[in-house]
C-alpha cells in the first residue's frame, strides 16, 4: 500500500516521496505522542485545552477529545481558506482531529476558518494595547513606504526599483526575524543601496510605530496588511508568493493590488486611500481582554 500511494503521488505530481519513510519519521512519532498526551491530560483533568495552530497539532486536538476535555485554536496570525490547516469545510463536526472552537482576531476572520467548529471573535490583546500607546505620539511622513517581507525576491526587487524611481520617497524593507543575521548573504540585490532604501533588521522600533509613522504598507500576504488598514495606512498588495489569500481585501476595496514596479510608482503618486471608519472593529474586535475572559467561561461551561 506504501508503494503503490508513492506511485499515485508520482504520477500527480512527479515528485518521489517515500510514503512508508514518512509514515516513520513523522506519522509514527505524532502518534506516540498524542498517546502520552491522552494519558497526561486524563491525569491532570484541565477544564480546558488551548493551542496556536502550526499543522501539526492533530494529536493534541485527537488527545484533548478522547480525553474529553474541550479545546481551542487561538489565532496567531493571517490565515485563508486556501490554507490546507484550517480549510475543511466537509468534515463531520463529531471529527476527533477538529478543535471545539476557534478564537479569531474579529468577525472577518470567522468565514477564514473554514471548519466545523464555533467561531468566537475575541481581538487582539497586543494590536489592542499597542495601538491604544501609540496613536498619540506619532507623526506620518506622507511620503513614506514599508514593505513586509515575505521571502519573495521578486517583490523584493521590485520594492527596491520602485525606491530609485521615487527619490523623494522613504522606503523601509521590514525584514522577518529569521531574516535580521543573514540578510545580506539573502538579497544579493540589496547592494549599493539608494540613501532613501531602510532596512530593518532588528527590533529596536516596534513594528506598530513603523506603520504610525508611514503613510503606505506593502507585501504579497501578511497579518501586518490587516493592522496596517487598523491604524490607518493605505494598503498595496503585491502580486506575489500567495498573494491570493488577501485578494478579498481588495474585492472589498481595503487594498489596491500591483503586479510591477511601476504600478507601485503610480500608486504611491496618486492619493492615498481614505481610511474607512468601520475597518478597525471588522478586523480586530475592540475590548479583547474583556472577549477573552466571556469567552473562557462560556467554553467550560459547556463542558
Amino acid at each position: 500500500e506504501f508503494s503503490e500511494l508513492s506511485d499515485c503521488i508520482y504520477r500527480h505530481f512527479q515528485n518521489h516521496l517515500s510514503v512508508e519513510k514518512y509514515v516513520r519519521q513523522h506519522w509514527a512519532w505524532g502518534y506516540f505522542f498524542s498517546r502520552f498526551l491522552e494519558w497526561w491530560f486524563k491525569r491532570l483533568r484541565p477544564k480546558l485545552i488551548g493551542f496556536s495552530n502550526s499543522g501539526s497539532k492533530t494529536g493534541t486536538i485527537y488527545a484533548a477529545h478522547k480525553s474529553g476535555i474541550p479545546i481551542f485554536e487561538m489565532q496567531h496570525g493571517d490565515t485563508s481558506p486556501l490554507e490546507i490547516k484550517s480549510s475543511f469545510p466537509d468534515l463531520p463536526k463529531d471529527q476527533l482531529v477538529i478543535p471545539d472552537y476557534i478564537l479569531t482576531f474579529g468577525p472577518f476572520w470567522n468565514h477564514r476558518h473554514n471548519l466545523p467548529c464555533t467561531k468566537i471573535p475575541v481581538g487582539f490583546p497586543i494590536f489592542d494595547q499597542t495601538r491604544l500607546e501609540s496613536h498619540a505620539t506619532q507623526t506620518r511622513n506622507p511620503k513614506s513606504i514599508i514593505g513586509i517581507s515575505v521571502l519573495d525576491h521578486r517583490f523584493a526587487n521590485s520594492f527596491l526599483e520602485a525606491a530609485r524611481r521615487l527619490p523623494e520617497f522613504t522606503f523601509y524593507y521590514k525584514l522577518r526575524e529569521e531574516e535580521y543575521s543573514c540578510w545580506r548573504s539573502l538579497y544579493s540585490e540589496f547592494q549599493n543601496l539608494p540613501a532613501n532604501f531602510k532596512v530593518v533588521d532588528n527590533n529596536n522600533t516596534s513594528l506598530y510605530s513603523l506603520l504610525l509613522s508611514v503613510n503606505y504598507v506593502i507585501s504579497t500576504s501578511s497579518t501586518v496588511l490587516y493592522e496596517g488598514l487598523c491604524l490607518g495606512n493605505s494598503v498595496l498588495i503585491f502580486d506575489g508568493y500567495f498573494y491570493e489569500s488577501v485578494l478579498d481585501l481588495v474585492d472589498q476595496g481595503f487594498a489596491r493590488l500591483v503586479k510591477t514596479t511601476g504600478e507601485i510608482v503610480e500608486a504611491l503618486s496618486s492619493q492615498p486611500t481614505a481610511p474607512r471608519a468601520d475597518v478597525a472593529s471588522h478586523f480586530f474586535a475592540t475590548e479583547s481582554p474583556i472577549r477573552l475572559r466571556q469567552a473562557y467561561k462560556q467554553m467550560i461551561s459547556k463542558n
